[in-house]
């Protein structure tokens, strides 16, 4: 251990250093101890204010274990079963098939096998019938949220305090607050280590989570010594409920004889040969997390970053405690920071804050070169082309399409003001629209995000369609008349 810790304190300052990570917090336990825990870094890049113990971090998708813990002992306690359909508790009015819907449990949620994606709009659409294979959602949970907050009376922060906050002593913790509430938080960053500041969030069972890489430390402790429930359940719990044989992008993993993925009731699985693995992963943009335990060698580590490039440096922050990830970080898909690609994409981005959109592109087709099946990148150089195009042949709008598309989507708005398209979702600043044709728009200077406009039998614009750089769209429905 002492070794392990003198490579920690040595290579995560150089780490940081290369990778553009302001800040880092990590802790290595075991069953019954947290080991070592260290922050490294600030917390603010433009107050260079340095991290605090009990700062807290976004645990992002971190949160999903810690409600799947919610959940496992509310049914432990023969409160509701988890293959209970949820309808009968709550009915999911989002979900645009009611007939899938109604095939909804806490095991399949649990499991990600709803068939829902990850984030969808006003109204979602099943991407395949539940319980067919593994697909990622963090709608899924939220709906299992609303359901326990319904059948217990109590909110999701509520519900984490009595099960498993005061339980396991996470004192730094917390899934929301109020604005009388004075939280120690820690501040995001984007890839070019500009600090992005955000309010309070509002309790979300898949994301919302704010905590210390201690108390999260402490939290699987927890789990996996039987302090939240016991043996039968953790074993239940720990059991693969759906394997894996795609990334997100479904592409086909080339896994080793003798292992697979899989993912369980709050966990992702790597079992290869005698090792079993337990993981999450953390997203949050600006905020990116880590957690893995391995049960043959009794040894887990945590790690949160305030960063945007936080998953860039997760195998050499993981690997050293837990041993080999290969699948797992292939299945994730985060280009490491000892990539030549990363370095490349790097140097875009910041050619992209620069709005130097000519030289943002050549440096893609350089990635491109390297990575050729890469569909982001490819999505990227078309992306910007478009842009280039647009800023140097503007698009003519006519009066008839623009009236077509003013109006109020869901939590999506496009008005007409001083002559000029605007975009804006609530909450968020609005952005002049870059006409690329007569349906489909440049949002700003927003070089993730497009969106266009889908039309019923008569020609009248009736959803958006949000398109982000990952391949991923949502729709929102318009909900006001045309003007």
């Amino acid at each position: 251990m002492k070794q392990l810790i003198q490579h920690y304190s040595d290579d995560v300052p150089k780490l940081m250093e290369t990778s553009h990570v302001p800040g880092i917090s990590l802790a290595l336990f075991d069953k019954n101890k947290v080991l070592w825990h260290q922050n490294w870094g600030v917390s603010n890049t433009e107050k260079h204010s340095a991290i605090e113990t009990n700062m807290m971090f976004e645990a992002a998708s971190l949160s999903k274990p810690v409600f799947a813990a919610i959940v496992l002992r509310l049914a432990s306690r023969g409160e509701f079963s988890l293959d209970q359909p949820l309808h009968t508790i709550l009915p999911f009015t989002r979900a645009t098939d009611q007939s899938l819907a109604k095939q909804l449990t806490a095991r399949v949620i649990l499991s990600h096998q709803t068939g829902l994606p990850n984030w969808g709009g006003e109204y979602i659409d099943f991407i395949e019938s539940p319980k067919t294979s593994f697909h990622y959602s963090g709608e899924g949970y939220v709906y299992l949220q609303k359901v326990l907050e319904k059948m217990t009376g109590k909110s999701l922060q509520e519900l984490a305090e009595s099960e498993i906050f005061d339980v396991v002593g996470m004192k730094n913790s917390q899934f929301t607050w109020t604005p009388n509430e004075r939280i120690n938080r820690i501040t995001g960053h984007d890839r070019l280590s500009n600090p992005m500041n955000r309010g309070i969030p509002e309790a979300n069972a898949a994301s919302s989570l704010h905590t210390t890489s201690r108390d999260y430390a402490k939290f699987v402790m927890a789990w996996f010594k039987g302090t939240l429930f016991d043996a039968d359940l953790i074993a239940q719990a720990q059991s693969p409920e759906i394997l894996i044989t795609g990334d997100e992008r479904n592409a086909k993993l080339p896994l080793p004889n003798g292992s697979r993925l899989a993912w369980t009731l709050g966990w992702g699985l790597q079992q290869q040969n005698n090792h079993v693995i337990s993981w999450h992963w953390g997203d949050n943009g600006v905020f990116k997390a880590f957690v893995a335990w391995n049960s043959w060698t009794n040894r887990g580590m945590v790690y949160f970053s305030n960063s945007e490039n936080g998953l860039s440096i997760a195998k050499k922050l993981v690997e050293p405690v837990v041993g080999n990830m290969a699948n797992t970080f292939h299945f994730l898909n985060y280009t490491q920071s000892d990539n030549k690609i990363w370095h490349l994409e790097h140097a875009a981005l910041l050619a992209l804050k620069n709005k130097h959109w000519q030289e943002a592109q050549s440096y893609y087709q350089k990635m491109q070169s390297r990575s050729p099946n890469n569909d982001q990148i490819a999505r990227r150089i078309t992306w910007l082309q478009e842009r280039i195009r647009v800023l140097n042949e503007s698009f003519v709008l006519s009066e008839e399409n623009r009236n077509c598309i003013v109006g109020q989507y869901g939590p999506r708005q496009i008005k007409w003001e001083n002559g000029r398209l605007y975009y804006q979702r609530r909450g968020n600043q609005p952005h002049k629209l870059l006409p690329i044709s007569a349906t489909q728009f440049l949002v700003g200077d927003l070089t993730d995000f497009k969106i266009s406009f889908s039309t019923d039998e008569k020609g009248i614009c009736n959803a958006i369609v949000g398109h982000y750089i990952s391949g991923e769209q949502d729709r929102s429905p318009r909900s006001t008349t045309r003007h």
